[in-house]
């Protein structure tokens, strides 16, 4: 497995704000809308304190059953 700390999640969508933002100063409703998801992402992030766990590689067949 994987942890993904809360700051380096924080950190990559902040880098993502920071894009759409860049993007946002050709105004579109496409730039609009990236920019405002983007930040909407990242207020969650902070807010719940997120951290991810990544689970790599496979789930052996014999634990999956099919009724």
């Amino acid at each position: 497995i994987e942890v993904i700390t809360h700051q380096e999640i924080v950190d990559h969508l902040q880098k993502r704000v920071d894009q759409a933002q860049a993007r946002y100063n050709n105004p579109s409703k496409k730039n609009s809308e990236r920019l405002t998801n983007t930040k909407r992402d990242l207020f969650y992030v902070e807010r719940d304190n997120e951290v991810l766990i990544k689970v790599k590689g496979s789930i052996p067949p014999e634990y999956f059953t099919f009724e």
